[in-house]
C-alpha cells in the first residue's frame, strides 16, 4: 500500500472563490480543502491530475489554505505549503482580451479574472457574453443569438461583492462571414489511447475544433492556427473524428479521421537533480497527463552490503508534461547511517509502467546564494515578474512588501530566469519583492515599486524591413507585461504577451504580402497606444549572394553552396531558389552537385524568391584541368640509424623543376610523395632536391655521452639532381651516423643522408 502525496493547492483564493485549483490528484480521490486546518469543502476526482474542489464554507483573508487526497490506500498529508486567502482588490482589475477576436467567435478568453467575478462583456451596447467561475484565465462563451458588428470593440468589465472593475474595450472584432473557408484540420499523428492530448495545425483562429472519439465530443476554442488541444478524457481505442466550426454560422470544415491506436508505454520521467529538502518538493519532466506518478526512494541496504533497496514513498496524478510534486513528511537526505538517499520516479498509464527515472541526489550543503534580481521597472495591469540569476533547484515567489502576501502561485528553478506569473495584475503603488527559499539560498530581494502607466502609452517600434510571407514581426518599446498586438492594414492579425522590452508577434494568416501596412499597438488595463500615424509597409527586399566554391573545374563534380543575406538586414535567407542557366538546381544554404564539362562557358546564375526578394545575379568561374602530372615519391631512412639514441625527428622536402623559373614544391616527413608537372617536350626535364633533416640525440655513443638535443642533418649530394620525364619515380637516401671531434676536443654527432638511386 502507497500513500498519495500531498497535493498541490493553487490560488488565488479568495473568501467568494468558488472553488480552488488542486494538483498531483490521483482518479477517485477525495480532496479535502483545510483553511488553517478546518475543513471547508470536498470533491471527488474523475480523473489523474487536477481537480477544481468546491468551497462550502467560506474561508476568512489571511487564512492558509491547505488540502489532503484520500484513496483507498489511505490519505495523504496536508499539503505542506499553503495559500493565503486574499482580500478583493478594489477596484477589481480590468478583464484582459487574450484571444483571436472575430464576428464569428463562439467565445472570447479573458485574462485578470478574479475568482467569483461575474463577467460582462457587450457589444456596441448590447451585452453578448455573461460568464464567471474560479479561474483567473476562462473562455466567456458568446450569447445565442448575438450579433458581433466588425470593426467595432468589445467591452468587459468584472464585478462581485459590490466591487467593480474599469471597462475595457478590445480592438475592433474583425469580420469573418459565412463565406469564410476553414480548412480540415491537421492532426498529429500517431494518437494513441490514454493520451489526453492532440496537436493540430491548418486551423482558423476563434473557431471551436471539435473532436469525437467514439463518442466522446470534445469541443476547444482555437488560440492560434497551430497549438496543443489538451484537457480531454483519455482517448479511446478506435477511430477520432476532428473538425473545425463557427457554429453561429452554420458553418463546418471537412472532417480528419485519426486512428487511436492502442495505449503505449508512458515515457521515462526526468527528475531535477540536487533536489532541495528544505522545500520538500521534486519537479518531474517528460510526464503523461493523466498517468499515475509513483515517487521512490533509493538507499543502501543495511541488511545487504553493497546492493540498494527500493521504496514507493507516494502516488499522485499527473497534469502536464513538466510540472512539480510534494514529498511526503519524513523523507531524509541521508540515512541514519549517513548514507546518501536517491529520489527517482515511474509513471503508470492504462496499466503500462515506464522505466524509473535516473536517481537523483539531495543537494549538498552550500551557498549562500545571491538572491534573484528583479528585472524592472515594474508598471500597472502587468501580469509577469522577471526574475534573473534565480538558484536552481530553489522556489521563488513575488511578495507584495505592503500586504507581505504572495502575488502567485511558488515558481520551481530549473532555469536561472523565471517569468512568475500573478494570480491578478499588478496595482500602482505596490511594492514587489522576490523571495527565494531552499538550498541554503533563502533571502529577499530589495523591493520595486509598481509605477503608473505612462500617458501617453509609448507606441512600439516595429523592426523595419518587414518581407512578404514573414512569420514574425519584430518591434520593441514595450513596457514590460503589456500585451503586443499586431494589425494589417488596420485589421487585428495576432497578439502576444510581453515579457521584456521587445517581442516577436507571429503574422498570422493569410501571409503577409507586398504593399500590406503593418502597425503594433500595446495595451496594458484600459490603455492602449495610439494607432495613429503611418505603419511600416510590407516590401521586397534586394539578396546578397556569396557562392563557395566561386571556381570550379571543368571535367570535375564540385559541391556548390549558394548563401543568400538580407541585402538591408544581413539575415541569413535559407531555402530561397537556385537556378544555373535557369534551372533550379538546389536552395540557397544547402549545398548541390556541380558538374561543368570540357569547353562549357561559365553558368549564369540566379537566387530567386519571388515573393520575398527581386532576384539576384551570381556566376560561377569555369576553369581547365591543370596539365597532367606525375609523382616524386622521396624516401629518407632508418628512421632511428641509433636505436633509441639516434631519432629522425623532422625532415623537409624541397623539389625545384628546371624548366619552371622560380616555381618549387616542398613536402614533410620521411615517406613524401609530390606532384610534378610533366614536362614539356624539349624542355630541360630534371629537377633539383634539395632534403633538410632534424635529428635528436640521447645517450652514450661510442664512448661519448651526448645530453638530450636536435641538430641538423646533412645531405650528399646537396641538392641531388634528378632526371625527370614525368613517370613516377622513387628516389631514396640512406642516413649514416659519425662521430667526430672538433678543436677543442668535444665529440660531435653527425648525420649524413646519401643519395642511393632512383627506381
Amino acid at each position: 500500500m502507497v500513500l498519495p502525496l500531498p497535493p498541490i493547492v493553487h490560488g488565488p483564493i479568495t473568501t467568494f472563490s468558488p472553488s480552488v485549483r488542486v494538483t498531483g490528484v490521483l482518479a477517485d480521490a477525495t480532496v479535502e480543502l483545510l483553511a488553517d486546518g478546518s475543513p471547508i469543502g470536498k470533491s471527488v476526482a474523475g480523473s489523474n491530475g487536477t481537480l477544481w474542489v468546491t468551497i462550502v464554507d467560506r474561508p476568512n483573508v489571511g487564512q492558509s489554505v491547505t488540502a489532503v487526497q484520500t484513496t483507498t490506500d489511505g490519505s495523504s498529508a496536508p499539503s505542506p505549503q499553503g495559500v493565503p486567502v486574499i482580500d478583493l482588490p478594489n477596484p477589481l482589475p480590468s478583464p484582459v482580451f487574450v484571444s483571436p477576436l472575430t464576428t464569428a467567435m463562439s467565445a472570447v478568453r479573458l485574462s485578470g479574472l478574479v475568482p467569483g467575478a461575474s463577467i460582462t462583456i457587450s457589444n456596441n451596447g448590447t451585452v453578448v457574453g455573461l460568464g464567471g467561475g474560479s479561474e483567473t484565465t476562462a473562455w466567456i462563451p458568446i450569447l445565442a443569438g448575438a450579433s458581433l458588428d466588425a470593426g467595432t470593440p468589445l467591452i468587459a468589465e468584472q464585478s462581485l461583492a459590490g466591487i467593480s472593475s474599469p471597462s475595457v474595450a478590445s480592438l475592433p472584432l474583425v469580420q469573418l462571414g459565412r463565406e469564410v473557408d476553414l480548412p480540415t484540420p491537421n492532426v498529429a499523428q500517431p494518437v494513441t489511447a490514454c493520451e489526453t492530448s492532440i496537436g493540430v495545425s491548418g486551423v482558423t483562429p476563434s473557431a471551436d475544433l471539435i473532436a469525437d472519439n467514439e463518442g466522446i465530443v470534445t469541443t476547444w476554442f482555437n488560440p492560434a492556427e497551430a497549438y496543443a488541444a489538451w484537457g480531454a478524457l483519455q482517448f479511446r481505442q478506435g477511430k477520432m473524428l476532428v473538425k473545425q466550426a463557427f457554429p453561429r454560422l452554420n458553418s463546418e470544415s471537412g472532417t480528419t479521421t485519426v486512428p487511436v491506436g492502442p495505449p503505449v508505454t508512458p515515457p521515462t520521467p526526468a527528475i531535477q537533480s540536487d533536489i532541495c529538502p528544505q522545500i520538500a518538493q521534486i519537479k518531474l519532466s517528460n510526464l503523461a497527463p493523466g498517468s499515475v506518478v509513483t515517487v521512490y526512494t533509493r538507499a543502501p541496504d543495511p541488511a545487504n552490503p553493497g546492493t540498494t533497496i527500493e521504496t514507493a514513498i507516494g502516488t499522485a496524478g499527473v497534469s502536464a508534461s513538466s510540472e512539480p510534486f510534494n514529498l511526503p513528511p519524513g523523507v531524509n537526505p541521508v540515512t541514519s547511517a549517513g548514507q546518501a538517499v536517491l529520489l527517482t520516479a515511474a509513471q503508470t498509464r492504462c496499466g503500462l509502467t515506464s522505466g524509473k527515472a535516473t536517481p537523483a541526489k539531495f543537494a549538498a550543503a552550500g551557498g549562500p546564494y545571491m538572491v534573484p534580481i528583479l528585472a524592472g521597472p515594474l508598471f500597472d495591469c502587468a501580469r509577469v515578474v522577471v526574475m534573473q540569476s534565480a538558484h536552481l533547484g530553489s522556489q521563488v515567489e513575488a511578495r507584495s512588501a505592503v500586504t507581505g502576501l504572495p502575488l502567485g502561485d511558488p515558481v520551481f528553478v530549473d532555469q536561472p530566469t523565471v517569468f512568475f506569473r500573478t494570480w491578478l495584475p499588478l496595482t500602482e503603488g505596490d511594492k514587489v519583492f522576490i523571495r527565494q527559499s531552499g538550498c541554503n539560498a533563502n533571502g529577499d530581494s530589495a523591493a520595486d515599486k509598481v509605477h503608473p502607466l505612462p500617458a501617453p502609452i509609448p507606441v512600439p517600434e516595429i523592426g523595419a524591413p518587414i518581407r512578404p510571407a514573414a512569420p514574425f514581426v519584430y518591434a520593441q518599446g514595450f513596457l514590460r507585461g503589456a500585451r503586443a498586438h499586431l494589425l494589417v492594414n488596420r485589421v487585428l492579425r495576432s497578439s502576444v504577451d510581453t515579457q521584456f522590452v521587445d517581442a516577436w508577434i507571429p503574422a498570422g494568416s493569410p501571409p503577409l504580402k507586398e504593399e500590406d501596412v503593418v502597425f503594433v499597438v500595446q495595451t496594458l488595463c484600459a490603455h492602449a497606444s495610439s494607432l495613429e500615424g503611418r505603419g511600416v509597409p510590407v516590401t521586397r527586399g534586394h539578396l546578397k549572394v556569396s557562392v563557395a566554391p566561386s571556381t570550379v573545374q571543368r571535367g570535375t563534380t564540385a559541391s556548390v553552396t549558394v548563401t543568400a543575406v538580407d541585402a538591408d538586414t544581413g539575415g541569413a535567407v535559407s531555402g530561397a531558389q537556385v537556378l544555373l542557366d535557369g534551372k533550379v538546381v538546389g536552395g540557397t544554404g544547402t549545398a548541390f552537385s556541380f558538374s561543368p564539362k570540357a569547353g562549357q562557358p561559365n553558368p549564369a546564375g540566379a537566387v530567386k524568391s519571388p515573393v520575398q526578394y527581386f532576384d539576384a545575379p551570381f556566376s560561377i568561374s569555369l576553369t581547365d584541368p591543370p596539365p597532367p602530372m606525375g609523382k616524386l615519391h622521396l624516401n629518407v631512412g632508418p628512421g632511428a640509424p641509433i636505436p633509441q639514441k639516434v631519432v629522425l625527428a623532422g625532415a623537409t622536402w624541397t623539389v625545384t623543376p628546371q624548366w619552371l623559373t622560380g616555381q618549387s614544391f616542398t613536402a614533410n616527413g620521411a615517406n613524401a610523395t609530390i606532384a610534378l608537372p610533366v614536362p614539356p617536350a624539349g624542355s630541360q626535364a630534371k629537377v633539383t632536391v634539395s632534403l633538410a633533416t632534424t635529428w635528436a640525440v640521447a645517450g652514450e655513443i661510442n664512448g661519448a655521452v651526448f645530453p638530450p638535443q636536435s641538430f641538423a642533418g646533412l645531405m650528399s649530394p646537396n641538392p641531388t639532381i634528378l632526371n625527370w620525364t614525368g613517370s613516377d619515380l622513387t628516389a631514396g637516401w640512406w642516413a649514416l651516423v659519425s662521430v667526430s671531434e672538433d678543436e677543442d676536443g668535444n665529440a660531435r654527432l653527425n648525420v649524413v643522408a646519401t643519395f642511393q638511386g632512383v627506381q
